[in-house]
């Protein structure tokens, strides 16, 4: 006699599943919370897209003005404050940097609105409050993070998978009929591959549609091939975490317990797995790793700052020396004396504070160092840094981000300062050249550096899950009563 097709397994748990309508309700549910992140990323972005429309034309609009001031001709002395023409007048005119959100940021916004994703610089800014967040947010907000399809996916589509999966085996185990099955040519193993490749294709399904539907709506991911790329390696992490779960949920079922055994132990699992763990490798990278107190930071810039005005003309003289070309023109009498003092005084306190914040920073990488090497105890942590990292939320992004800010406070000062300090005003050809800030996307190729790993990582804990039930499906004691009846229903027709 034939085995029973996969695909006849497969139709008969369909309906069994249609019949009591729990397939319908998780669906249903899973959809409706998925609709709502969605829309919640989608209003995030354009609104972070507005802001950086609008702070490109205000400071075009800023300059419009001054630079038809400057087609008049150039002012003959007088206050530099006061012409609108002078470098110095222009450079104090603030230009906002914003860091514009990635192709698939509607998908996860992640921590974007904590991290350092905007700043306001002038000829006046220095390195020290550069990127100070002034933006006003509500407190709960960030407590509790922007709830977004990310977040869905690594915390509520493993409770989907568990909800549909958590009684392959055990329902008809106890219902009694789990024996009669396998009198059929059949074994536990397809049995339970048709039920689990059903109930997995729904539970990817669901979290791909959601993904798919979501970016065509955001707009962002279909606009590029960057962008299609980054999408398609979205939904390859996500699929490998929906399987994953689906594979774990087969090996609890193998170990022949009860439904509500399945579900306490499979609960416990995501409990420990997507909750526990993180938190806990994220609290023990903090106390391993601490990073320099904000109190120390101040501390050494008031100290730096006391000890710059004690030895200011030694400060200025070494800076003169150093930058010869910022030496204030003896002609330009109407330059303000301060100026160059203030350069040599601003520079010699970056420079004492610079090792605090270099600090800062070695201690973060520190802390990512650990919470990586312990994320093959989590998929959920694996999940959740390829996807923030996949959409341009992630923390590499926002580093590149200061990077990029602190590089162009320098090519402000380098393009105003010497102007400043030989009292020049800037000509109509000059107002083009004024520094613009654009943020300059990284590689596409070092983001899948960053992401194959973690895929890797996922791929390894799904075979290891699926090898385990494979070896715990052979060994399930209905399988042999199942043998057993088997044996005895072809020994009856012998003894008559």
């Amino acid at each position: 006699m034939r085995p029973v097709r996969l695909t006849r397994l497969i139709h008969h748990d369909f309906r069994q599943m249609a019949a009591d309508r729990t397939l319908f309700w998780v669906i249903g549910l899973f959809l409706v919370i998925s609709v709502y992140a969605i829309g919640n990323g989608i209003a995030w972005t354009r609104a972070l897209d507005a802001d950086v429309r609008n702070a490109s034309a205000s400071y075009e609009q800023t300059l419009a003005p001054l630079k038809a001031k400057a087609e008049e001709g150039p002012a003959k002395g007088g206050d530099p404050y006061g012409n609108p023409s002078s470098a110095l007048y222009v450079g104090r005119q603030y230009q906002e940097m914003l860091l514009p959100p990635g192709p698939l940021t509607a998908l996860a916004i992640g921590q974007s609105d904590l991290l350092t994703s905007r700043a306001t610089t002038n000829l006046w800014s220095n390195a020290r409050t550069l990127l100070r967040n002034r933006e006003v947010q509500n407190p709960l907000n960030l407590l509790a993070g922007r709830f977004d399809l990310a977040f869905v996916i690594i915390y509520l589509l493993p409770l989907v998978a568990l909800a549909l999966t958590f009684d392959l085996v055990s329902r008809e185990r106890e219902q009694g009929t789990l024996a009669m099955v396998l009198c059929q040519p059949i074994s536990l193993r397809r049995l339970i591959a048709g039920k689990a490749i059903f109930r997995g294709a729904v539970v990817i399904g669901l979290a791909v549609l959601a993904s798919v539907a979501g970016a065509a709506l955001a707009g962002g991911a279909f606009a590029s091939a960057e962008g299609a790329g980054r999408l398609a390696l979205w939904l390859l992490v996500v699929a490998l975490y929906g399987a994953f779960w689906v594979a774990l949920a087969a090996v609890v079922n193998g170990f022949g317990l009860s439904s509500a055994a399945n579900a306490i132990v499979l609960a416990c699992l995501w409990l420990g797995m997507v909750v526990v763990v993180p938190a806990s490798t994220n609290l023990a990278a903090s106390l391993a790793h601490p990073a320099p107190s904000r109190l120390l930071f101040t501390q050494e810039m008031r100290a730096a700052a006391n000890d710059a005005e004690q030895r200011g003309a030694k400060i200025l003289a070494d800076y003169l020396h150093d930058h010869p070309e910022l030496r204030p023109n003896a002609q330009a009498k109407d330059v303000p004396s301060w100026i160059a003092g203030y350069l040599a005084v601003e520079d010699a306190i970056d420079a004492r504070t610079l090792p605090v914040q270099a600090e800062y920073k070695a201690a973060l990488a520190r802390q990512n160092a650990v919470v990586s090497r312990y994320q093959l105890l989590s998929p959920a942590i694996v999940v959740h840094g390829a996807l923030q990292d996949l959409a341009g939320s992630g923390q590499e992004r926002h580093d590149r981000f200061t990077e990029q800010a602190y590089a162009f406070l320098g090519e402000m000062r380098a393009f105003f300062f010497p102007r400043v300090l030989q009292g020049e005003s800037l000509r109509p050809a000059d107002f083009a050249a004024v520094p613009r800030f654009r943020f300059r996307e990284e590689d596409a190729r070092q983001v899948l550096a960053r992401v194959a790993p973690g895929a890797g990582i996922l791929v390894a804990h799904g075979a290891l899950a699926l090898i385990a039930a494979l070896v715990l499906l052979g060994r399930d004691p209905a399988r042999a009563r199942g043998q057993e009846r088997r044996k005895a229903g072809s020994a009856e027709p012998a003894a008559t």
